[in-house]
């Protein structure tokens, strides 16, 4: 069936019965409007669209759409309508207007052309179903949905930070430095020979748990840590790697930028006054990363600079290349 010729049947040859009744008591709005002079007329509104603009049936009867509505919604309808006509077809699509209470309001609507006896169309039927609630529904869950999904993000954030983080010192954690280091190719591909480690610990460390108690030296290591975040620049990576002993990956850096900030970080230490022992100093052991490094063969280099470190006195830098 034709539905356009059967909305010609029923406007055009009165066979408006079962028409009239659906037009008077449909919830939702219904409205006939024709082209005139390249305008849209509204030829009639059923009782629901008139409620939505406060018109009565003489008002709705007969009157150009752009003498009631603003100037931006009748561009938008007039859009659809010459659609309509243009391509003979039917549209559904979603419109939104905003009333006298300044809230908008949004509708489903559906346009159907109206074919005369001549094959003319000379006539838009249109109905349109209320869906602001249904909306107001829907924003009401996204924001919900983005709300949720943003506090998600950031327990995953928090989570992911607490997996990688050294819980006493709150620098990284084993673990995460093995991750880093676990693909030196990529490293070497990206930095060359640009890429030190720095492994140190701090001398005598047992000393204090042994006179003070477990409790202070992880107040001595808590203040270590911060120490050596404070010595290095935000792109360096700080971990502990066990006990008192931490680990430094130190992109783009020389052999003599290395050896320089090692030396500041010992002179730092040095310097510091610490908790229960007030003064304590630490040895350090650095290298730089070769092209045929794998993650152990680097550790071991770098251990080894500590060991020489430790074994010639501590208080000691050593770089072994």
């Amino acid at each position: 069936m034709d539905i356009n010729k059967n909305l010609t049947s029923i406007v055009e040859k009165g066979e408006l019965t079962l028409f009239r009744t659906i037009w008077n008591l449909s919830k939702d709005n219904m409205f006939i409007v024709r082209k005139e002079d390249n305008r849209f007329i509204s030829e009639k509104m059923n009782q629901a669209l008139r409620d939505v603009f406060n018109l009565s049936e003489k008002q709705s009867s007969e009157i150009f759409l752009d003498e009631f509505l603003d100037e931006n919604m009748y561009k938008k309808i007039s859009e659809k309508y010459n659609q309509c006509i243009e391509k003979n077809e039917i549209f559904t699509y979603e419109e939104s207007h905003i009333l006298n209470d300044s809230k908008p309001r949004y509708w489903n609507t559906t346009i159907i052309p109206i074919i005369d006896n001549q094959e003319n169309i000379t006539r838009i039927f249109g109905i349109s179903k209320e869906i602001t609630q249904l909306k107001r529904i829907n924003e009401t869950l996204e924001l919900e949905v983005k709300k949720r999904t943003k506090e998600l993000e950031v327990a995953v954030a928090e989570l992911k930070q607490v997996s990688i983080t050294d819980k006493l010192t709150g620098v990284y954690n084993r673990h995460h430095l093995d991750c880093v280091l676990e693909d030196t190719a990529k490293i070497i591909n990206r930095y060359e020979n640009n890429y030190g480690v720095i492994i140190l610990d701090l001398d005598k460390f047992k000393e204090i748990n042994d006179t003070f108690g477990h409790h202070a030296g992880d107040i001595v290591l808590q203040e270590f840590s911060k120490l050596l975040k404070d010595s290095v620049r935000e792109s360096d990576i700080v971990g502990r790697w066990g006990g008192d002993e931490f680990l430094l990956l130190i992109p783009f850096i020389d052999k003599d930028s290395i050896e320089i900030l090692a030396n500041h970080i010992k002179e730092t230490i040095n310097k510091y006054k610490f908790s229960f022992v007030d003064k304590l100093t630490a040895s350090l052991g650095a290298t730089l990363i070769k092209k045929d490094d794998t993650e152990e063969s680097l550790i071991s280099r770098a251990d080894h600079a500590l060991y020489k470190a430790k074994e010639e006195g501590k208080n000691k830098v050593e770089i072994l290349l």
